[in-house]
């Protein structure tokens, strides 16, 4: 007798994958895990950008102060340390996500809903902005934090065809930014060209010393919230991240390959995924490079003499007069990390 099983039907593209967000519960940190002083342009945890201009001096650290019995165990705490009360045109604080543009095509076209929780010794109103990769469109929605020092989540719901141009590749596709403040704001709620990030509204969070936590960040198709912050196995969430930096750790031999004549060493790293664009490199400590089992040279960064930079590998080479021709090798890290950077 033989009895038919029908297997479950698992929709296999949107599981686990739904929410657009990279790294919204804040649990990878291959940069580190606390970020003084932080400044314009600077990441903090993987992913996540800050912008600024102005007098405040702020901090970004990975804290473990998250909302009860959401399932999740970190956040992202940003400390303005010196508030800065002076007004001057221009000045801001923000928190960036910058969503790859291959990964908002399934978006567009339709409602999109925007969730996060958020804790901040300021009550008030705050903005969120999203904007297309030119910065000629953005959306603006107002949020409030009702009670101070107290998780709150958020949900902002919008349709997601205004026009315009967006990136639909491995460009930016949509820039989303948390503003803490915003001298001389312009924009207005909802749909509108230019490049706005605020309304009048929006109170200046770092005005005087303060938190603001942010967490369980998710963006997804349709009018309504994951129930709970999707929960992605950290594995996948890194291997997710390191399409976008990728930091190879020390001491490990993380490139192998032979001499390519008598007096030049080149060595191939592979990747562990494909990078998002063409990275940059860059290395602290030295590199301990050997041939033929024997022959330790310690390299710094200007002693490379080529790289050959792409997005599924990178080939390192040195002068090494003697090293001899057609022998085999490895290279490893000494004293820190390689960190491979293709983020935006």
């Amino acid at each position: 007798m033989t009895t038919k099983v029908t297997p479950a039907v698992v929709d296999l593209p949107s599981y686990g994958f739904k929410n657009k967000i990279i790294n919204g519960r804040m649990e990878v940190a291959q940069r580190g895990t606390g970020f003084n002083f932080i400044g314009d342009g600077e990441y903090s945890l993987d992913r996540w950008r800050h912008n600024q201009s102005g007098l405040a001096t702020m901090n970004y650290a990975q804290s473990t102060d998250v909302p009860a019995d959401q399932g999740l165990f970190n956040s992202l705490w940003i400390n303005t340390a010196i508030g800065d009360p002076t007004v001057n045109a221009g000045d801001h604080v923000r928190l960036h996500h910058i969503v790859e543009g291959y990964n908002i095509r399934d978006l567009y076209g339709g409602p999109v809903t925007l969730s996060f929780w958020v804790k901040s010794t300021q009550t008030g109103t705050y903005c969120v902005s999203v904007r297309n990769e030119a910065l000629d469109l953005t959306f603006i929605a107002e949020y409030s934090v009702d009670v101070a020092n107290t998780w709150e989540r958020k949900v902002i719901t919008f349709d997601f065809d205004p026009g315009g141009t967006w990136a639909f590749d491995n460009g930016a596709g949509m820039y989303i930014a948390w503003t803490l403040w915003h001298e001389g704001a312009a924009g207005v709620a909802g749909w509108q060209s230019g490049n706005h990030k605020a309304t009048v509204n929006q109170i200046n969070h770092t005005a005087v010393t303060g938190d603001f936590y942010i967490t369980g960040v998710e963006l997804v198709k349709g009018t309504e919230p994951l129930p709970v912050p999707e929960a992605r196995p950290y594995q996948v969430e890194l291997q997710m991240c390191r399409r976008y930096l990728a930091v190879i750790g020390a001491t490990d031999a993380l490139a192998y390959g032979v001499t390519a004549s008598a007096n030049l060493i080149s060595m191939r790293l592979v990747l562990p995924v494909e990078l998002r664009d063409v990275p940059s490199l860059t290395f602290a400590g030295y590199l301990d490079v050997r041939h033929n089992g024997v022959g330790s040279y310690g390299i710094d960064q200007a002693s490379i003499t080529s790289v050959n930079l792409s997005t599924g590998g990178i080939r390192i080479g040195t002068d090494r007069s003697g090293a001899g021709a057609n022998t085999s090798g490895y290279m490893s890290v000494n004293n820190n990390a390689i960190t491979v950077d293709a983020d935006f």
